[in-house]
């Protein structure tokens, strides 16, 4: 049974980001068009910043007093080894009838020493990497949204479905 997933992202003053989240996205990036998201999930409020980096979209997530969770970096199929995306491949037609995958990100989880080590040498010591995929998947009963997040080597950690708020408006 899959869990639920929510988020409400609104954009956030660079003046109201802790100031070790700054200098970390600053070390590790050089990038000077970062963006700032409050964000509020099913688990709490998080710090969020985004940019793109030498053609890859990033997203650094921190807690609310500026502590590392997570780096995520937006990839393409052809980037995880064959034979991780054949383990993610079998687990998702096991579950699904038909499935659209619209984003895979490698997530990155680890200290800021050792993740500043990575993407400064590439060698993953005391990393832990992961694959987030939010996909589109139909089966004979259902058909919704879904994150799921997979392992190094393939293997299904967990499963959300994305909640989208309700919303009193029409959009158009």
């Amino acid at each position: 049974m899959a869990q639920t997933k929510f988020e409400k992202e609104s954009r956030l003053s660079v003046h109201m980001v802790p100031d070790q989240a700054k200098q970390f996205v600053y070390q590790l990036l050089a990038s000077k068009q970062v963006k700032w998201y409050h964000e509020i999930h099913e688990t709490g409020q998080s710090i969020e910043a985004k940019t793109k980096y030498q053609n890859k979209k990033y997203s650094i997530e921190f807690n609310m007093d500026g502590s590392l969770q997570d780096i995520e970096v937006e990839t393409h199929k052809d980037d995880i080894s064959v034979k991780t995306y054949a383990n993610i491949t079998n687990v998702l037609e096991t579950k699904f009838d038909k499935h659209w995958i619209k984003k895979i990100q490698i997530q990155y989880i680890g200290s800021k020493e050792a993740l500043l080590a990575f993407f400064k040498s590439g060698h993953p010591n005391n990393i832990t990497t992961n694959y987030e995929i939010v996909l589109k998947g139909k089966t004979k009963n259902d058909k919704a949204l879904y994150e799921y997040l997979f392992n190094e080597e393939g293997t299904l950690k967990s499963t959300k479905t994305i909640i989208f708020r309700n919303t009193d408006n029409i959009q158009f």
